[in-house]
């Protein structure tokens, strides 16, 4: 029922997609976050994208975590 009220209410718009695309991608971890609050921001974003319909490929949140931690988490800095 509410996936279906969220649907209907829901503006499904090229400008919202790509905003919410968007903020996923530009997402980076701040030094408040700790690995689990990262990936609830992350996973907050997802859920929005699907609620409008609009596919997003579990890749992608993998690329958009891993490019997401501090350059000092890297194994190869």
């Amino acid at each position: 029922m509410y996936k279906a009220l969220l649907k209907l209410f829901t503006i499904n718009n090229i400008g919202q997609v790509a905003s919410l695309k968007n903020e996923l991608w530009k997402k980076k971890m701040t030094k408040e976050d700790n690995v689990e609050t990262f990936f609830v921001k992350i996973a907050r974003l997802r859920d929005d994208i699907l609620a409008i319909d609009e596919i997003s490929p579990d890749k992608g949140l993998v690329i958009t975590a891993l490019l997401g931690f501090p350059p000092s988490w890297s194994a190869f800095a």
